[in-house]
């Protein structure tokens, strides 16, 4: 990372509580950021805080190394961008 950031990577599946988790956060410290993930599922009726790729768009921008993290879970892949 740049000029000493860090990088927080909360990971788990769908209920755990990680929105919590995070809006939280959010509003307790402003040095935390929320990075928009990708996903290679359609966006769910009123979800606004994940982009929604194909799995060509997803094996492309891995390819040019786009992203810190990714990973699948029931056939859905994630992808935490740079």
């Amino acid at each position: 990372m740049q000029n000493g950031n860090k990088l927080l990577l909360l990971l788990g599946p769908s209920g755990v509580g990680k929105s919590t988790i995070i809006k939280d956060m959010l509003a307790r410290d402003r040095r935390f950021v929320y990075v928009t993930p990708y996903m290679t599922r359609p966006l769910r009726k009123g979800e606004t805080d994940k982009i929604s790729i194909s799995d060509a768009e997803l094996d492309t921008m891995i390819a040019g190394n786009q992203f810190w993290s990714v990973n699948t879970l029931y056939g859905v892949r994630y992808a935490s961008p740079k």
